[in-house]
């Protein structure tokens, strides 16, 4: 059997890490169904579910920020 050569074949056969755009995809897509979740709970889970995209804004936020500092540096 030949071993992988190719990004894709690496990252399809579990050798190679999620790229960051991913990663930021797929917290999108958990995001989206989060608030669509939300959508149908009463106004407590609702205040619940605000809170926790408020901390995962803050995140990304310190992420972007990391990010970038790091890039300057």
């Amino acid at each position: 059997m030949d071993e992988p050569s190719t990004e894709a074949e690496l990252r399809a056969a579990g050798l190679l890490g999620r790229s960051p755009e991913e990663h930021w995809r797929d917290n999108e897509i958990a995001r989206e169904d989060r608030l669509r979740q939300a959508a149908k709970m009463p106004l407590g889970v609702n205040l619940a579910a605000a809170l926790e995209l408020s901390a995962l804004a803050a995140d990304l936020r310190d992420g972007l920020r990391r990010n970038l500092a790091s890039k300057s540096s």
